[in-house]
């Protein structure tokens, strides 16, 4: 079987922890990428955040075992827009060991759209997020730590919320896990690589020729899966609707019932909605055991 890639999300990447702890048969190498904080790189990074995330990427998947079958890639949230970036500019490499393959998206998008008096929107966040970036270099030792975590308290405030209330199943897990990402928010590297990551999402937007570019790598013979949380409060269904008509599937101006699957016209690409919030890959293991099988 083809070894499979998975890469989590922005601030906290073990997406896919629980279901790793489901016992499954040993038939398949599981490759995960862990984005690390950023210790030594600047708030101004060349090459970009995303250059360097897709860079480990792109190194993980050459050195991929049975590299001739190729490899599966998945993903969770901001790790779809890494996987994205390295399509730009992937190696023949990576290009052979994508051919084929089978793409599952779990609860991504292309760029936020605001809904309509929502409050605090994502495009009022990345204006607060940009600038507050903008002026931190005019803080030195202390005083830029200090910042440095103001301009984080926010989206830290939210993340940490996703882990404060009991899971139905791997609560002890959920616990384990609440604890180390309180003592990673406290690190200046784990904030830095935050702001970063989250002003990505909004530099670089999935455009129409990503799509085709991936449709191309995958052959006719690949597949992109893609899964939406229907609970999912980061991303507002104008957001998801405009990513899955992007994938080219017809998507209702209202969101469809959970179990619902559409597909584009060729088949090549789909879209299933289920019960769940952002996190679904951490709450809802054995979903995820079903989809990927």
């Amino acid at each position: 079987m083809r070894p499979r890639v998975y890469l989590g999300g922005n601030g906290f990447a073990r997406s896919f922890q629980t279901y790793f702890s489901l016992a499954k048969p040993a038939r398949r190498t599981d490759l995960v990428l862990l984005l690390p904080g950023l210790e030594k790189i600047d708030l101004h990074p060349t090459p970009s955040i995303l250059d360097t995330d897709a860079s480990a990427l792109a190194g993980l998947i050459e050195r991929a075992p049975d590299g001739e079958s190729g490899v599966d890639m998945v993903t969770h949230s901001y790790g779809a827009f890494v996987f994205w970036h390295l399509l730009r500019n992937a190696s023949l490499e990576v290009q052979r060991r994508l051919n084929g393959a089978t793409v599952s998206l779990f609860n991504t998008m292309s760029h936020f759209i605001d809904e309509p008096l929502s409050g605090l929107g994502p495009e009022q966040l990345y204006g607060m997020t940009q600038l507050g970036v903008s002026t931190l270099d005019a803080f030195i030792g202390p005083m830029r730590d200090s910042y440095l975590q103001a301009l984080t308290s926010y989206a830290s405030s939210q993340l940490r919320s996703e882990f404060e209330a009991e899971w139905a199943e791997f609560d002890h897990l959920r616990q384990r896990l609440l604890l180390d990402l309180l003592e990673q928010m406290k690190r200046p590297s784990w904030q830095k690589a935050f702001l970063l990551r989250s002003l990505a999402i909004y530099q670089h937007p999935i455009d129409q020729d990503d799509v085709n570019r991936l449709r191309q790598l995958i052959g006719p013979t690949g597949c992109i899966r893609l899964f939406h949380s229907l609970g999912d409060t980061l991303i507002n269904w104008r957001t998801a609707r405009d990513f899955i008509e992007r994938m080219g599937i017809v998507a209702r101006h209202t969101p469809p019932s959970a179990g619902t699957v559409l597909k584009d016209v060729s088949g090549q690409i789909s879209i299933e909605f289920t019960a769940g919030d952002h996190l679904l890959p951490l709450k809802r293991p054995r979903f995820i055991a079903r989809v990927l099988h």
